[in-house]
C-alpha cells in the first residue's frame, strides 16, 4: 500500500493558490452569463407581453368600430319606429300605418374576451381598461334590451289589446329605453374610437 507522501499537500497547496484567481474568474464569468441571459429573457418577455397588448389593443378598437357601424344601422331604424309609434299612440282613430321594423346590431365582444382570456392587458393603460370595460357593458345592456323588444314583439299576439294606440303605447317603453341605452352606447364608441 503506497503511503502519502507529506511533501504532496504544500505541493498541491500551492497550486490551487496559483489557479485561484483563474477558478475566481470563470466563476464570474459563468455568473455574469447567466446574469445576462435572465434579463435577455425578461427583456423578451416584457417585449411580448407589449407586443401582445398592441395587438389585443388594435383588434378591440376595430371590433368597436364594426359595433358602431352596426349599430348606427340599427339606431336609424329604431328612430323612426319611436316616430311611429308615437303618432298611432297619440291618436287612438288613427289609421296611421304601424310598422316595427327594426334591424337587429349584431354587436360582438369576441376580440375583448380573448384579451382578457389571454391575459394580454398585463401592463396595459387602466384607465383605458376602464373606459373599454364600461363601453361594453353599456353594449351588453344594449343587446339585453334589444333582445326584451323582440321578445316583446314576438309574444304581441298573446296579449289582449284593444286598438293600435294601445299596442303602440305597450311598445314606445322599451323602445325608447333601447334608444337611451343606444346613446350611450353611441357616447362610448365616440370616447373610445372618436367621431366617426
Amino acid at each position: 500500500m503506497p503511503t502519502r507522501d507529506s511533501s504532496n499537500a504544500p505541493r498541491l497547496r500551492q497550486r490551487l493558490a496559483d489557479k485561484l484567481p483563474e477558478i475566481l474568474i470563470e466563476a464570474g464569468s459563468v455568473l455574469l452569463a447567466l446574469l445576462l441571459a435572465l434579463t435577455a429573457s425578461v427583456w423578451n418577455e416584457h417585449r411580448q407581453d407589449l407586443e401582445r397588448a398592441d395587438q389585443a389593443r388594435a383588434a378591440i378598437l376595430a371590433e368597436l368600430g364594426a359595433n358602431r357601424n352596426e349599430y348606427t344601422k340599427s339606431a336609424d331604424a329604431v328612430g323612426k319606429v319611436i316616430k311611429d309609434l308615437q303618432a298611432v299612440a297619440g291618436d287612438p282613430e288613427s289609421v296611421h300605418q304601424m310598422s316595427v321594423n327594426i334591424p337587429l346590431a349584431l354587436l360582438s365582444e369576441a376580440a375583448w374576451r380573448t384579451a382578457q382570456t389571454t391575459q394580454a392587458f398585463r401592463d396595459a393603460d387602466y384607465a383605458w381598461m376602464i373606459r373599454v370595460s364600461r363601453c361594453y357593458e353599456l353594449q351588453g345592456m344594449y343587446m339585453q334590451m334589444q333582445w326584451s323588444v323582440l321578445q316583446q314583439l314576438a309574444d304581441i299576439e298573446s296579449i289582449k289589446i284593444e286598438s293600435k294606440a294601445d299596442l303602440a303605447k305597450q311598445l314606445l317603453g322599451r323602445i325608447r329605453v333601447l334608444a337611451d341605452l343606444g346613446n350611450g352606447l353611441h357616447a362610448g364608441y365616440a370616447d373610445l374610437l372618436g367621431t366617426p
